[in-house]
This record gives C-alpha cells, structure tokens and sequence, in this order.
C-alpha cells in the first residue's frame, strides 16, 4: 500500500472516531446521574403505556406466577394496570385512592394510594420518575450480558418492605424494560415492559373507578374489613 493512501485512510478514521464522539457515542459506561438525567428526559412527557409480563416468586412455598396485560401511566400518580392472563384484573389509581377489581370475583379492593404504591414502593415510581432520586439511594450495579444499564435502588424509608428493586435501562433509548422487586423474605416480582409508547395523553376518567353494583368492598386501608 503505497504510504499517501495508507495516511488518506488513517486521516478518514480519525475524522469519523471525532464525529462518532461528537454525536455522543461513546464506549465508557455513563454515570449514575447521566443515566438518571436521560431517563428522567424520556419520561417528562404527560403519560405513556407499555404490554408487560410479570412473574412473581413466593420464595418460601416455592411458587411462581405469571400474569400479563397492558398499563396506562398519567403523570403524576396515575396509574392503569389492566391484566389480561391468566385471569382478567383491574388495578386504577388517581394518585389518592386505588381499586382493585376482580371481575370473576365481582370483588373491589380500595385503599390509599399512598399506603400501597407511596415512596416508590413496588412499581408506584413509574406514575412519577422524579420519586426514584426522592425515594432511594441508587447507584448502578452493572452493565448486563445485554447491554442494559442496571441501577439498584434501595429504598430511604425503612417502612418500605422491600430491599431493593433493580432497573434495567436501555441503553440506546433510555426506556425502562424491566423492573425487579426484592424484599427480604427473597420473594421477587419482575415486571417486563415492551411495546413502549411515550407522549400519550389520557383522559383523568381512565383513572376513576366505579364499583359495580352488588361488588363486594374489601377496605385495604381498615385491616380488609368487608362492606
């Protein structure tokens, strides 16, 4: 190869090393605030929803369940978990008051919101990013065999029954596509999202729930007393 080509190419690589790091690429694993400061940008918009896939492990019966459906977030505290399989199950919350409806059952569970999903607790934090920096002390635990970036969250508050919850972030759009809950009797719930649809906007009706006729009421917030 004679030396002005080989000089020509090694001069075009270096140009192109300078505009993939000025578009932002880059091979060095961001930090914790960058990660937190690009997710936070993904989700600023009035609501989004997602299909997800749940399995949750009972560690000391050995039992694990899985469950599907499609959620609706509103921003903030809004929530929709509509699941579909095994059995049809509906979870609404305005950010005050949460229903949970079986209708096979015709039974309606209503509590506080703030008693089942505040502070961050389960996946309470996706109706609010900004609650994962408020809630929890997070750092990043690694970078997966996929490529995600995995933040651990330990949660503040010791009133919370839970560990930790790791969240898996896409590395390329910043999505949250897994969310891991561990408390310490080692029970575990993973939440799977896909299908990510950003910049939705809903309707506050979606969130509001009205009790069938002749439902019956399990109170959460009053130790399950039936109405």
């Amino acid at each position: 190869m004679h030396v002005r080509h080989r000089s020509t190419i090694l001069l075009t690589l270096f140009f192109l090393t300078i505009g993939w790091a000025s578009a932002g690429f880059s091979s060095e694993t961001p930090t914790v605030e960058a990660i937190l400061k690009r997710v936070e940008a993904r989700y600023a918009g009035e609501g989004f929803s997602a299909n997800f896939f749940q399995t949750s492990v009972v560690a000391a019966m050995d039992i694990t369940e899985t469950a599907s459906g499609f959620l609706q977030i509103k921003r903030p505290g809004k929530m929709r978990w509509s699941y579909e399989k095994p059995k049809k199950q509906l979870i609404v919350t305005d950010g005050k008051t949460i229903w949970i409806y079986k209708p096979e059952d015709n039974q309606v569970s209503i509590g506080a919101f703030p008693e089942i999903f505040g502070n961050g607790k389960g996946a309470g934090f996706l109706a609010d990013i900004q609650q994962i920096r408020k809630s929890f002390d997070v750092s990043l635990k690694e970078v997966n065999a996929s490529g995600e970036y995995v933040l651990k969250l330990v949660p503040l508050s010791k009133e919370i029954d839970l560990t930790h919850i790791l969240l898996h972030i896409d590395p390329q759009t910043s999505d949250i596509v897994e969310i891991r809950t561990l408390n310490s009797y080692k029970d575990e719930t993973r939440i799977e999202l896909t299908g990510i649809q950003l910049d939705q906007r809903f309707e506050d009706v979606l969130f509001q729930f009205d009790v069938p006729k002749g439902a019956e009421i399990i109170r959460l917030d009053d130790q399950g007393k039936h109405k």
